[in-house]
């Protein structure tokens, strides 16, 4: 069964629960925005264009045996303590915007083709977690990343609620540029081949081990690129760089 809301394009679609069986698929058009309250399940196909889903509310999930993949998303929860959970892997298209709420993104891969933006400026309330073997990949092509720098949210609970675990930087021939803060990867930074990541005026943060068979280039005004502190062993850094620049 294949659900076309083609007819509604240029609305805004409110769901409590939004849930594709095994056999079922949604086509959504690319000017449609979806509201999600409660959970995501998709056992079937959902076939993205270039939609945006914000989810919203309080504590939800995302999974489903089909593919977790969408366009644009943004979390944008009642408070920040509200969840959004994961249960495997998540691909997302386009953008990635967390203005309330925490991604708790626990041990599985985060995909992000196109701006990731969890500033603290204006999303001072937007956290993001990951676990031990967490992973957040910046691929697609030329993109800006607005972190939250080594901000610690919320202090009751202890969670680096805007770092990163691991990160890869996979944007064959393409830049993912620092903008309006620094970042922290408290695992391994990894830069693929042919892919740039540029520090811009900010510093990289790393506890672990940075892998760079790309570029990696500050183009700004930072005095250090790299801030390592290997509490766990001692860092290291490999790979076959084709340019690093400060």
């Amino acid at each position: 069964t294949t659900l076309d809301i083609a007819t509604n394009t240029g609305h805004t679609i409110e769901f409590v629960d939004a849930t594709i069986t095994s056999r079922g698929t949604l086509l959504a058009p690319s000017s449609n925005a979806f509201n999600i309250c409660g959970n995501w399940t998709n056992n079937g196909t959902f076939s993205e264009s270039t939609s945006t889903i914000t989810f919203n509310s309080g504590d939800t999930a995302i999974n489903g045996t089909g593919t977790l993949n969408f366009y644009n998303v943004t979390i944008n929860k009642t408070a920040k303590t509200n969840t959004l959970t994961p249960s495997k892997n998540v691909d997302i298209n386009g953008a990635l915007t967390i203005t309330t709420g925490t991604f708790v993104c626990g041990a599985n891969t985060i995909y992000v083709a196109g701006n990731y933006d969890n500033r603290p400026s204006t999303n001072a309330n937007g956290f993001i977690t990951f676990a031990a073997g967490g992973t957040i990949v910046f691929d697609g092509g030329s993109a800006t990343i607005e972190t939250g720098g080594t901000t610690i949210e919320p202090p009751d609970t202890g969670l680096a609620s805007k770092r990163f675990y691991n990160v890869t930087i996979d944007c064959s021939g393409g830049t993912k540029t620092l903008i309006t803060d620094h970042i922290y990867v408290a695992n391994t930074l990894t830069i693929t081949a042919n892919s740039t990541l540029d520090t811009g005026n900010f510093n990289v943060t790393l506890i672990g081990s940075l892998v760079n068979n790309g570029n990696l280039v500050a183009t700004g005004a930072s005095t250090a690129i790299f801030s390592m502190s290997g509490t766990t062993g001692d860092a290291t850094i490999s790979g076959t760089p084709t340019g690093v620049t400060q």
